[in-house]
């Protein structure tokens, strides 16, 4: 009987994050086509790898792409063999990692304060803005969240074990990292090496320092004091590296990504090797590059955004986590022990990924999605004791809690009010009050005020942001992706076209057209160079332009006068969120010549 009923609470228990899986990862995963930039980017890059059969070097319309290494696309070439090349086929990979990624955080925060704890932890991470963004993205970042997750799972369970030799936890841990560097390079065993590290050295300290031998011979002065503490603090180090097997585990790690990395070196004579570490690695930590700059404030503000819709509750958690890391453990206090072990990792995790990208020049929001397993921890802690009556808000916080979530409600919807108002998306004007949901999660929260009724608030607020979120990706966006014009516009050319375009190109052209786009300067300098190579793309069968409709009259006029070239506009179209249109232009033909000569004889 005993067994029945623990399958039964574990099963009910599984449901709220299995829901949160499905409706923040895969629902509608395919239903939009590729957004631009990088997915297509991404996507396209295994989709031209599988053409060569090359499963080394990766390129992107017919250009050596260095931008990142190959764990993304050889999932993604994989899928397109079994799903086709698509969107649903792209997207896999991430969906597929994050879900990995709530596995993985769930089964660490239930190593330190159960299995409800674990399941609300991966409830919440499975409902983090910029999380759901990875995880339903053709890039690289959920991969890197997966498999950097899993190094520090890894690490941290096998530190936990206390087993003197390498425990399966440990291999898992090395693995990871090194299928982290194959993610995105460097970053995936650096920062995951240093936040595990870090809470280890942290540990075997604290665990020096409260030896009964240290508590009954305390230095008399403050300088023996430092010096036994420094002593301290660097033997803490030696045996966390002699605990960790440190060096053999990055060989293992290194010897997981390096074949790769060695190959493509070799294939590209070092071009590879040279374009990523120096110019996408290096380059972008000294240099502010493509205008994605920022202060000290950047990386905590976008964590803010990131972890949207928890960071509406970031003062009880705050409050929680602080308290958690304050308060003085009892010798025999179990219960208190991991909570505090578990809160430091969360603040550790959070802390080495914002502080690290803070010095770095070039800043994107997506560079500390690794730490939100961490935030995840955190914010699953103070959900479990909340959903056990362990932790309860004043009302007045509970008010105001109701007060911010109805406002962050109506302000989206006005958002969405705003965007819907623009020609190309006004299909989603009745889908703008989506996110009013969390309206329901304010009344819930005034009905639920009573400190003794808050125990169903966590299951309330997961079920609200998973259907936000759900609603949002799976049901507002492919209303949106229906009115991409350029895109049903090329869709609908044929496959056959040579194509050129003249001072833009979107990924995603390249993507949904299946064949390279050679791309020529806008500049007019650049363009009155070019004019040899437009005429000459014309001139060849199938050969067709895009250009925009302000370039077009310029262009005409250089290739009737220079090159005795006649081409012609066949087609417009206005380019997605962009307040312009890019005509089609390819070769007059006969036939335009005779309907030409056909319609003047008419007119006459």
């Amino acid at each position: 009987m005993k067994t029945e009923s623990f399958n039964k609470s574990f099963i009910a228990s599984l449901a709220l994050p299995a829901f949160v899986c499905y409706a923040s990862f895969w629902f509608g995963l395919g239903a939009t086509r590729l957004w631009d930039r990088d997915e297509p980017r991404n996507a396209r890059c295994a989709a031209e790898m599988l053409e060569r059969n090359d499963w080394v070097v990766p390129y992107f319309n017919d250009q050596l792409r260095t931008h990142k290494p190959i764990l993304l696309y050889w999932m993604e070439m994989t899928a397109y063999q079994v799903f086709g090349e698509n969107a649903f086929a792209a997207r896999l990979p991430s969906a597929f990692m994050g879900t990995m990624s709530l596995v993985g955080i769930g089964i660490l925060a239930a190593s330190f304060l159960g299995r409800l704890s674990g399941f609300w932890a991966a409830s919440s991470l499975g409902t983090c803005a910029m999380m759901v963004v990875a995880c339903r993205a053709a890039t690289p970042d959920a991969a890197l969240i997966c498999t950097s997750c899993w190094g520090v799972v890894g690490l941290v369970m096998h530190w936990n074990t206390q087993a003197p030799k390498r425990t399966a936890w440990w291999w898992i841990g090395f693995c990871s990292l090194g299928l982290a560097v194959l993610a995105k390079g460097p970053v995936g065993i650096v920062l995951p090496s240093i936040v595990v590290g870090l809470w280890c050295v942290i540990q075997e300290f604290e665990k020096a320092v409260d030896s009964p031998v240290r508590r009954r011979s305390k230095p008399e002065t403050r300088w023996l004091a430092i010096r036994e503490g420094t002593w301290l603090f660097l033997k803490s180090i030696w045996v966390t590296l002699g605990r960790l097997q440190v060096f053999t585990g990055l060989l293992l790690a290194i010897s997981v990504a390096a074949p790769w990395y060695i190959w493509v070196g070799f294939r590209t004579d070092g071009e590879w090797l040279r374009g990523f570490f120096w110019e996408h690695n290096f380059s972008r930590a000294v240099n502010a590059m493509e205008g994605h700059r920022g202060g000290l404030w950047y990386y905590p503000a976008a964590a803010l955004v990131g972890l949207f819709p928890w960071s509406l509750l970031l003062i009880p958690i705050v409050a929680w986590t602080w308290n958690n890391l304050r308060r003085p453990l009892a010798a025999n206090d179990t219960l208190g022990k991991p909570l505090q072990q578990m809160t430091l990792l969360g603040v550790i995790w959070i802390g080495v990924y914002i502080g690290c990208f803070s010095i770095a020049r070039t800043k994107l929001p997506s560079y500390i999605t690794p730490c939100y397993p961490g935030a995840a921890l955190l914010i699953g802690g103070f959900l479990s004791h909340w959903a056990v009556g362990l932790k309860t808000l004043t009302k007045r916080m509970m008010w105001s809690g109701a007060l911010v979530h109805a406002v962050a409600g109506v302000a989206i919807s006005i958002g969405l009010v705003v965007l819907s108002k623009q020609s190309s998306i006004a299909s989603i004007r009745w889908d703008t009050m989506w996110p009013m949901v969390l309206g329901g999660a304010a009344i819930a929260m005034v009905l639920l005020a009573d400190p003794n009724r808050q125990r169903a608030m966590p299951s309330v607020l997961v079920s609200t942001f998973a259907i936000l979120l759900g609603s949002i990706f799976g049901v507002i966006a492919p209303k949106v992706d229906s009115n991409r014009s350029d895109l049903n516009t090329m869709s609908s050319m044929d496959s056959d076209f040579k194509w050129m375009s003249v001072g833009t190109i979107e990924p995603s052209w390249v993507f949904y057209m299946r064949n390279p786009i050679v791309e020529v300067p806008a500049d007019p300098a650049g363009i009155l160079e070019s004019s040899a190579r437009i005429a000459n793309h014309l001139k060849s069968s199938n050969g067709r332009l895009l250009v925009r409709e302000e370039n077009w009259a310029a262009i005409q006029i250089d290739l009737q006068k220079t090159y005795g070239v006649e081409a012609i506009s066949v087609d417009r179209f206005p380019v997605f969120l962009k307040n312009r249109d890019l005509l089609v232009i390819r070769l007059v033909t006969r036939e335009d010549l005779n309907l030409s000569q056909h319609n003047s004889s008419n007119r006459r």
